[in-house]
């Protein structure tokens, strides 16, 4: 069965509100999902090698602490895991890597609940490398692909994980949630960094196009239910290599924190990527860095200072963040982090209940503007969030808010503390903000009764 919208330039935008009311409904309102999803999230990211123990974790924990970061959750990436000798790819041993994690990763996660967090583990568990634990004992369950893909550097000694052979399938199912289980994972972040497509036309029988496809998908699904079903509450991040799993099957089981593995600091592609998840997948993650020059241009890489400034924070406004500021700076390099993280964590907590309003034309140009409205009508309240290109020559942009034209509303600068009295039929004639380039605000409104 297959699911579709139909899309027109004039039903679209209604269709993407109806579409993130669906999204919010089956996803962030479910029972078990609400207590993770219905409030914002900051993250710290623990990026893994040969040298990440189980020490070394507990001083990055403890350094952002003493720094006075909030922060919600533990993201610990690629490499925690045996047989990963070389390069993160290794994958199909889930076992802690020893003598690196003594306790395995239940260690980890005593050392979250010391702080008082949460914790999201990564796993790859369709793409499995040679000499792994998999690969050695059940070979029979690894698809390959043709000799000509399989000599390409990035897929040598990969195999495709057969996940829609139901006896795989319940061998994986029972490894992962075990796994899950004993280790008290919160947050299960599943990449998929293979060309499945490959693989599975390769192994199609003659006259039988697409059934592994088919038959693999389904087990992916069955997959991800069984793992809800028996570890309740658990949170799944379908990540697939960067948003190439956020199918509407996928996210009625998911979310898509990590939506893409382009432009992470690349603020103007950034901020056009954003403004689609927040019209069709509002829950995501958005990592508080930039990838800016000198010179104003952006690099296609992470630069060595991945501190966190005011505009950061303000160009990676979303519901999940995390911060990269390396734990070993000095409290200088905290001050912005702050200074906006409660700003951030109020908008954040009015956006997982609002409306979304684009009040510019969709673009990824450094010499413009974006304005964006969150709306709760509920509540009666929002907010406008304004952002600046660092190449921005206009320091004045007027915006008509989608709000009552019959009631009188109070807006407040988030940063600065400068208030604004306006009617509804005043906010017809445009609400003007004024910054310089490479800026950002907020404006937090409240209608008066």
């Amino acid at each position: 069965m297959t699911s579709m919208i139909e899309y027109s330039r004039e039903t679209g935008y209604n269709m993407g509100m109806e579409y993130c009311d669906t999204i919010l409904y089956r996803v962030r309102r479910k029972p078990k999902q609400r207590r993770a999803l219905g409030k914002p999230t900051s993250e710290t990211q623990a990026v893994v090698n040969e040298r990440t123990t189980q020490s070394t974790v507990a001083q990055y924990l403890d350094a952002y602490t003493r720094q006075g970061v909030k922060y919600d959750l533990l993201w610990l990436d690629a490499g925690w895991y045996a047989d990963c000798k070389s390069h993160w790819k290794e994958v199909g041993t889930w076992e802690a890597r020893q003598p690196n994690f003594p306790e395995g990763m239940l260690g980890i996660k005593k050392l979250c609940d010391a702080h008082g967090v949460r914790f999201m583990l990564w796993f790859d568990p369709e793409r499995v490398y040679d000499g792994t634990k998999i690969a050695r004992e059940h070979p029979e369950w690894l698809l390959d692909a043709s000799q000509e893909l399989l000599q390409e550097p990035w897929f040598i000694g990969s195999h495709l994980f057969n996940i829609g052979d139901p006896e795989a399938r319940q061998y994986l199912t029972d490894l992962i949630s075990d796994f899950i289980r004993e280790n008290q994972i919160d947050w299960y972040r599943q990449d998929f960094n293979i060309w499945p497509l490959h693989f599975w036309r390769t192994n199609d029988g003659e006259n039988r196009r697409g059934i592994t496809e088919n038959l693999c998908i389904q087990g992916s699904l069955l997959f991800w239910d069984e793992l809800l079903r028996r570890n309740p509450g658990l949170r799944i991040d379908s990540c697939a290599g960067g948003g190439r799993r956020s199918d509407m099957e996928s996210m009625r089981r998911a979310v898509p924190l990590h939506y893409s593995d382009l432009a992470y600091g690349n603020i103007p592609v950034k901020m056009g990527f954003e403004q689609t998840m927040h019209e069709w997948l509002p829950y995501f993650k958005s990592k508080l860095f930039s990838w800016e020059q000198p010179d104003g241009s952006y690099s296609s890489t992470s630069p060595t200072d991945r501190a966190a400034d005011a505009y950061v924070f303000y160009s990676a406004l979303a519901p999940m963040v995390t911060l990269l500021t390396e734990a070993t700076r000095d409290g200088r390099a905290f001050d912005p982090v702050r200074e906006m993280q409660d700003i951030w964590r109020r908008a954040a907590n009015l956006m997982l209940r609002s409306d979304f309003y684009a009040l510019t034309d969709y673009h990824k140009n450094a010499d413009g503007w974006w304005c964006r409205q969150f709306d709760c009508p509920e509540q009666q309240e929002g907010f406008l969030h304004f952002v600046t290109g660092n190449r921005c020559a206009q320091t004045k942009q007027i915006v008509t808010p989608c709000l009552d034209e019959t009631a009188t509303y109070e807006f407040e600068n988030a940063q600065t503390g400068e208030r604004r009295t306006m009617t509804g039929r005043e906010l017809q004639a445009g609400f003007t903000e004024s910054l310089p380039a490479r800026s950002g605000s907020i404006w937090f409104y409240r209608m008066l009764k």
